[in-house]
């Protein structure tokens, strides 16, 4: 007697790796069973997909290259797209405002090469409270076992704030001169590789029309091709002079509100990844 139906199929849908996701480690047995326990639970799924190809290379260590797999990235919905007419273009000078949308992930997240450039322009008396600040939305409680962060002089440049909702945020980064984000390393180097993962909020941001400043991202990471092809930011590795230099570029001439290459953004809408999806699912055998 069979009790399902042979013609549904099983789609596995990974936002991010579940064995090997650098943000839960775990100890070394703990992610042998998990390991174990992810290929029995797949082991008869019609179809995988991941994010990108770096992601599906990953799973496809663990679950084998003949089964079934599809890259379906992760993207915006159209409702959310500025009107980006209507955004400010002239340039404004002699005050920034740097903003952080989203938890910091201690061990996963590093914002000290940012913390550590205002320390020095602090210290080189280029940027002063009243034309400058920072402000993170969300949880943001790493920064309190900051070491930089421990500094006053630091401190006096950032605004926490708590996480507020959504349409809130997307017009408060709109606002912002510059968006920060923060890119993703391995908390143990013997997890998969961060340089596929590709946050939601960097589409968040891409949409936004305003400049996204990528500290932690390396030019090995998805993410500064992203930000490179959609003409909506820099990244800057750990480099702390380079971060500075924007800095004090912002405040002296401005910072012009960007205008993202839709063209090349149109592939991440959440309608065309749903057809894809869909047509995936139809081609299986």
């Amino acid at each position: 007697v069979k009790f399902f139906n042979e013609d549904i199929k099983w789609v596995a849908d990974y936002r991010d790796l579940w064995c090997g996701n650098p943000m839960f480690p775990g100890c070394r047995l703990i992610q042998r069973l998990e390991k174990i326990h992810e290929v029995k639970v797949l082991k008869k799924a019609d179809l995988i997909i991941s994010i990108n190809e770096s992601l599906i290379n990953e799973l496809k260590k663990l679950h084998g290259e003949k089964r079934n797999y599809a890259a379906v990235p992760n993207g915006y919905d159209e409702d959310e797209l500025p009107t980006h007419k209507l955004l400010h273009k002239k340039k404004k000078s002699g005050k920034i405002k740097i903003l952080y949308a989203g938890s910091i992930l201690p061990g996963l997240q590093d914002p000290t090469p940012l913390l550590q450039a205002l320390q020095e322009l602090a210290q080189e008396n280029k940027i002063k409270p009243e034309n400058f600040s920072v402000e993170f939305y969300g949880d943001s409680t790493a920064l309190e076992t900051n070491k930089k962060y421990a500094d006053e002089s630091v401190q006096r440049y950032i605004k926490r704030r708590s996480k507020v909702p959504r349409p809130q945020i997307m017009r408060a980064e709109k606002s912002a001169d510059l968006l920060l984000f923060l890119g993703s390393k391995p908390i143990s180097e013997e997890l998969g590789s961060t340089v596929g993962v590709v946050s939601g909020k960097i589409f968040e941001y891409m949409i936004s029309g305003t400049e996204v400043l990528a500290i932690g991202v390396t030019d090995k990471m998805l993410v500064a091709e992203m930000l490179i092809k959609s003409g909506t930011g820099r990244h800057y590795g750990t480099d702390v002079e380079k971060i500075k230099e924007r800095i004090v570029e912002g405040i002296c001439f401005g910072v012009k509100k960007v205008t993202p290459n839709m063209k090349y953004l149109n592939q991440f809408r959440r309608s065309l990844q749903a057809n894809a999806i869909l047509r995936a699912v139809q081609g299986l055998a």
